[in-house]
């Protein structure tokens, strides 16, 4: 029998502290079932397609994306224009397509998730 059938399902991991006297030392044992480990949700969004929930203008000079899964984009209305020059009153007047369009009634651009983050591949962790 080896190690890793003799701790299956459950792995233990020993944590190991310093003290200045002694040195290294177990402080204790942490048991880690696997199957949790497996299947605990990652912490980060990959996986979870954004969707836009509603944009607001309330930040001066800065367009806020408020997404469904609690996410905000705030973007600086510089960047956008088009968006800038409408007055406050026809930047509320727009609709949402497809969960990451943006289309005002006021303005002849679209504007996709994309154009406030960017292409992926200028961002993405290599």
């Amino acid at each position: 029998m080896n190690c890793v059938d003799y701790f299956s399902p459950t792995t233990y991991l020993g944590l190991i502290g310093y003290a200045p006297r002694s040195g290294p030392r177990i402080l204790g044992v942490l048991a880690i079932n696997q199957q949790q480990a497996m299947t605990s949700a990652p912490e980060s969004y990959v996986g979870h397609k954004p969707v836009i929930k509603r944009v607001d203008f309330s930040m001066r000079g800065h367009i806020s994306i408020y997404l469904q899964d609690g996410r905000i984009i705030i973007a600086p209305l510089s960047k956008f224009p088009s968006i800038k020059k409408m007055s406050l009153e026809k930047r509320k007047k727009y609709g949402l397509a497809d969960g990451n369009t943006i289309i005002f009634q006021h303005c002849d651009e679209v504007y996709h998730l994309q154009d406030f983050l960017g292409l992926p591949e200028d961002y993405i962790h290599s």
